[in-house]
Formats: structure tokens, sequence, C-alpha cells
């Protein structure tokens, strides 16, 4: 098992003052048989009052307000936790059992969230370019690993040319990008193989900094096999999931999953900094700074205000 200690730090600076935020966050680790926190802080800038409740797919989450004039918001998340390794077992059934019991699967309303299929235009061009013509000949969990590797291999891991909002035709036409694309075009394909798979968000650990995407948040994907369950899979670093993965929050996509998002009233810019330390017990790792500027409106009502913008 490893011990890791965890500070996640969220900064929102407002070019002008603005009146009012509300924000939802998704920073409580999961716990399971394979995550144990031991203690786990939030502070938040005004010291408002976080509601804790749990979303449509399980994770803990804290909604929270501040009805006062600000120019910067910070939220601040630390916590330590042990991670067990997680054993995958290679079931004894055959085959063709496999893949009559993943059908069985598909009619389970249980999963029927992390099957749908977002639209893609490119996709025929991309199901040509993995080159797979006889997939029910394989172990499912072979298959899914060779669609692990083929985005590694095939995809450039390059910050700072995508966001959030970009899409996955062009995460396709530029074959370049960092761990929330790669997770959304496994996702693609799994469900377009009819795998239920889900997104996953958290961090990546490691006793010898191994790993792309260290420093930062990270983001991955688990998928349901039939008689295994849910398997993790991290296309950014061509990996199983085993015990230097730590799991925030899951769901069909980053929308469901994001750490931190909120609407602000104010007609301003704002500028997002999140820094992400890892301490484990031989060394830490140095934390990426990465800076959001960018600012995008809606068309929610909030108190008769026509200046509630999105923060994420």
């Amino acid at each position: 098992m490893h011990t890791y200690s965890i500070k996640h730090i969220t900064k929102y600076s407002y070019q002008n003052p603005i009146s009012y935020t509300a924000n939802q966050i998704k920073l409580f680790p999961i716990v399971d048989n394979f995550q144990h926190v031991t203690q786990h802080v939030i502070k938040i800038s005004e010291d408002p009052f976080i509601t804790i409740d749990t979303d449509y797919f399980g994770n803990k989450m804290g909604t929270f307000t501040i009805n006062k004039i600000i120019k910067e918001l910070t939220i601040e998340s630390e916590f330590t936790i042990t991670l067990e390794p997680h054993t995958i077992i290679q079931p004894t059934q055959q085959i063709k059992d496999h893949w009559l019991e993943l059908k069985l699967i598909n009619k389970n309303i249980t999963f029927f969230d992390f099957l749908i299929q977002e639209p893609m235009f490119y996709l025929p061009e991309l199901i040509t370019d993995l080159n797979v013509t006889d997939y029910h000949t394989w172990q499912p969990l072979e298959f899914i690993q060779y669609i692990n590797s083929y985005i590694y291999n095939n995809f450039k891991y390059l910050k700072g040319i995508t966001t959030i909002e970009t899409k996955l035709d062009e995460i396709w036409r530029i074959k370049s990008g960092v761990c929330q694309d790669f997770a959304l075009l496994m996702l693609r394909i799994l469900r377009y193989y009819k795998f239920p798979a889900r997104y996953v968000s958290g961090y990546i650990c490691s006793q010898n900094h191994i790993y792309r995407g260290e420093g930062a948040t990270h983001a991955w994907v688990e998928v349901y096999l039939p008689f295994m369950g849910w398997i993790g899979l991290d296309p950014t670093n061509n990996c199983l999931i085993t015990q230097n993965h730590v799991r925030l929050a899951v769901g069909r996509h980053f929308d469901d999953c994001s750490p931190v998002k909120g609407i602000f009233r104010g007609n301003t810019q704002q500028v997002l900094e999140v820094q992400v330390f890892i301490q484990n017990n031989l060394d830490a790792t140095q934390p990426s700074l990465e800076v959001f500027n960018e600012l995008k409106p809606t068309n929610f009502p909030l108190s008769n205000s026509s200046n509630l913008q999105y923060q994420q």
C-alpha cells in the first residue's frame, strides 16, 4: 500500500470586484476498499458554510455561496490517503461467454448512462484506423488494453492546445491533447463497442515520477467488464490502475466530475490558477501551475442580474 498527502489549491482572481458567487466542489476522495482517507480539511476564503451532499453518481460534493464583494476566491483541499493495490484476476469463463454477458449488461438500466455515445463526425475514420475486425475473438480485458495502447501510441501529450470544451473531432484532427482529452476519446471508443465506461477525475501519484500528468489534476476511465466489474485504465500513461491513482469522482464525462465549478455576479474577467502538491514517503511532487483565462457567459438567471458568469 502507498500513502500520500495531497494539497489542491484553486484560486479565482477577478479584474473587478464581484458581489456574489455560488460554487460546487467535488474535492472529496472516494472512500472504498481501495482508498482510505485518514484526514481531510477544506478551507475557503471568507469561510462560507459548506453543504455536503451526494450526487446522482454517488460522488460526495459540497456547495457554498458568498454573498459579499470580493476580488479573489481561494479553495484549498488537503488530505492524507492510503491506497490499496488493485488485483486484477482474469476470469475463467470462455471468451464467447464474456461477449454474451456484455450483451446482457447493455440491457441493464444501471449502465445506461455509461453507454451514451457522444456525437463524433470522424468516428468511422477513427474506428478504421483502430484496425480491429475480429474483436469478439479477444478477451475483453485484452481488447480494452489494446484501445488504451492505441491512444497512448497515436496521440501526443501536449499541454495548452485544448480546453475543457474541445470536441472529440478536434482531438482526433490534431492527434494531441492532455489526460481529459484522451479519457474522453477512450470513452467514445469503448461505448462504440458497447462497453459501459465512465470518466474518472483525481490525481496521479508516483514513488519515482514516471507518469505524465503528475503534479496536477488527472483524468482516466473505468470500464465495466463481464465477470470482473469496474476496471480502471489510464490512456495518458498506457497503464491499468493499480495503486497510484487517487479517485475524486466518476461520471459520464468531465462535467459530471469537475473538481470546482460555479457562477458569479459581476462584469469582469477572471483568471483561474490551480496547483496540486503531492507528498509521499520519499519526496514531494513539484506542482505544475495551471492558469486559465477563459470566461463564458451564461443565460441562467439569478436574482434578475444580467452580469452572471460561469466559472470552472
